[in-house]
């Protein structure tokens, strides 16, 4: 009975050892998990943080796009409508220069007093002209503004499209993170 005895209290020492080795396995597992699922929790803040700047810069960014589309918009527009204004001006100057060139045809078959007339008249085909190089003048600022205007509104436009790549790649790495996570905090199979 004393062999059996001191063959259970060996069993009993076997069986301790291996319960205190099993603990400590467990507990130092446990330990390297702790630390990779903190790792991978500062990860995913550090992401989300950028992915918050990202989008505030993003925010801004569109707002001040908005505000610089609405206002190269309105100067488009109210450079069209000069525009037009200009060109309904073109129109009306060539018109009086046709008129004022029939005039100035019959006049010149006309008599000494009627030459009196022609001269004024020729002064003011010469003041006509002057406004239609004017208007012009005024046409081609015009044109030349409104290219500017459109080089501005693509410049804009290619800014745009960098912000929401940005956005798109924080929102992957974002992605990949939360995976990791997900795998982290997932139980082991023994």
């Amino acid at each position: 009975m004393l062999e059996r005895t001191s063959v259970t209290a060996s069993w009993v020492w076997i069986l301790a050892a291996v319960l205190v080795i099993g603990m400590i396995l467990i507990g130092y597992r446990s330990s390297q998990t702790q630390h990779q699922f903190e790792t991978a929790q500062s990860e995913l803040e550090s992401a989300k943080q950028v992915a918050k700047k990202a989008n505030a810069e993003r925010n801004e960014l569109q707002t001040k796009f908005d505000d610089t589309l609405a206002e190269t918009q309105t100067q488009l527009e109210a450079a069209q409508g000069e525009l037009e204004l200009a060109k309904q001006a073109a129109e009306q100057v060539k018109a009086e220069r046709n008129v004022l060139q029939t005039r100035l045809d019959e006049t010149a078959s006309e008599t000494k007093s009627v030459q009196s007339e022609l001269s004024g008249t020729q002064s003011r085909l010469e003041a006509t002209q002057s406004e239609l190089k004017q208007a012009k003048a005024r046409v081609a600022e015009l044109e030349s503004k409104a290219n500017s205007l459109n080089s501005e509104l693509q410049t804009a436009d290619g800014q745009r499209i960098d912000l929401q790549t940005k956005l798109a790649q924080a929102d992957a790495e974002i992605a990949r993170l939360k995976t990791a996570l997900e795998q982290l905090q997932r139980p082991e199979n023994p």
